[in-house]
């Protein structure tokens, strides 16, 4: 009777603890996530503010549009550029009349730290500007490479700005994307290696910058289709959760679990990921300990019966 009823009592307390441990990593991840939204809905707040401080200051001259962008740039170490596009179609009926951009290259080389550009492909990427202009509502991008020399991954955040009803431009800020995996909020808390997701499955963040842009696919990964396809969709999927996938990789040859979650403003997903071994491990050191608290427990209930 003894040993019949500690082993069911350790199955109950084996399920128990795994159940636990998966729901801990899963939160985990909700915190992670929740973190890097911060951050995003930080850089949301401030296209707002500066579109806002725009269209309530028709009269900006080029000198405080260069302070209000500069001190955006300086301040974050996430943004890559800010900056102002006036549309062609109105450019001669407002003050404003050339679109301005500063890039964090600019003002870290101390060089001329403002570009003076009207309707530049280089600030007006037409994957995203003509977007815009068509759904005037606020704007995050796909990921992309920059027109500049450069050549940085980046993606852009932008509001668009109206003058008497009409569609006059748009307030911007670039995000460098090789920077979200050293310079966020989230690098202070983990060392753990995530990778950022976009909606259209595209890697906005990657511990290899080499992935960043590309889709889930066979490009990026080892895995198995079935699995693969189980993941992908899981990512893309706007819940928390995770998966098991057989293989990580080459390199990380054996089963992995995959905890994902959503981050909510920008509409991207977050993912980290643990061997299946060591949640194992961890597990069944606690139920080592809780074993052998109820077999105490049992065996000196016996002990009292008899």
């Amino acid at each position: 009777f003894f040993i019949v009823s500690t082993f069911f009592v350790a199955a109950k307390i084996s399920n128990a603890v795994q159940g636990q441990i998966e729901r801990q990593v899963i939160s985990q991840s909700n915190n992670y996530a929740a973190v890097l939204n911060t951050e995003f809905n930080a850089i949301e707040d401030l296209v707002n503010t500066h579109a806002e401080i725009i269209m309530s200051n028709p009269n900006l001259n080029q000198d405080d549009l260069v302070s209000i962008f500069n001190n955006t740039v300086t301040h974050n170490p996430l943004i890559y550029g800010a900056g102002l596009i006036v549309d062609e179609v109105i450019a001669a009926d407002v003050v404003l009349k050339s679109s301005v951009y500063i890039s964090k290259r600019q003002v870290e080389q101390e060089s001329e730290k403002t570009t003076f550009l009207q309707n530049d492909r280089a600030i007006t990427p037409p994957q995203w500007y003509s977007r815009l202009k068509e759904s005037g509502t606020l704007l995050w991008t796909e990921p992309y490479k920059s027109d500049f020399s450069d050549q940085t991954f980046k993606v852009t955040v932008a509001m668009p700005l109206y003058f008497n009803n009409v569609f006059a431009g748009s307030s911007f800020i670039d995000i460098d994307l090789k920077r979200l995996q050293t310079d966020t909020a989230l690098n202070s808390i983990t060392t753990q290696a995530f990778v950022i997701s976009s909606k259209q499955g595209r890697f906005i963040s990657h511990p290899n910058p080499d992935f960043i842009m590309r889709v889930l696919g066979k490009e990026t990964s080892e895995i198995d289709d079935v699995d693969l396809m189980k993941l992908s969709k899981a990512m893309l999927s706007g819940r928390s959760g995770q998966i098991r996938v057989a293989s990580l990789s080459s390199e990380f040859d054996e089963p992995f679990i995959i905890f994902h979650a959503p981050i909510s403003t920008p509409g991207w997903s977050f993912a980290t990921g643990l061997p299946e071994r060591e949640l194992l491990e961890f597990s069944r050191s606690q139920i080592k300990y809780g074993f052998f608290g109820i077999s105490m427990i049992i065996l000196f209930a016996i002990i009292c019966v008899i």
